[in-house]
């Protein structure tokens, strides 16, 4: 807690990509493991935010991510049906890409090459 309070006191990324990295895993977790489209497509946007935020955004949500759909593939408790309760598998796609491409891809469409570019200078030093 002292360090995000520290850090909602000062300009830096990292307290709006904690926030972001936060809602994204409450996203997962309120979408029952992918089974509501809403939630699902609020997801993806709060992902493409996430993308405009940092690159390495990614790399923080990975896990949840994975866990969120290895979860998704067992079958629900309570004896429901499978295909009753889950979309199927391109609607989860389309609800959660669309927002993320329609957020993400306009600048990293012209600013991806400088972007990686940088972000390799700045993280490797040369031999």
């Amino acid at each position: 807690m002292p360090l995000l309070y520290g850090l909602s006191r000062q300009y830096l990324v990292e307290f709006g990509l904690t926030a972001l990295v936060t809602t994204t895993v409450s996203c997962l977790v309120k979408s029952r493991w992918r089974t509501d489209l809403g939630i699902t497509c609020l997801l993806g946007g709060v992902c493409g935010l996430g993308l405009m935020m940092k690159v390495t955004f990614p790399l923080y949500v990975f896990l949840p991510i994975s866990f969120a759909s290895i979860q998704s593939l067992k079958p629900p408790a309570g004896g429901t049906h499978p295909a009753r309760c889950m979309p199927s598998p391109l609607m989860w796609s389309l609800a959660f890409s669309l927002p993320l491409a329609l957020i993400a891809l306009p600048w990293y469409a012209s600013n991806c090459s400088k972007t990686l570019d940088h972000a390799l200078k700045t993280s490797f030093s040369p031999m």
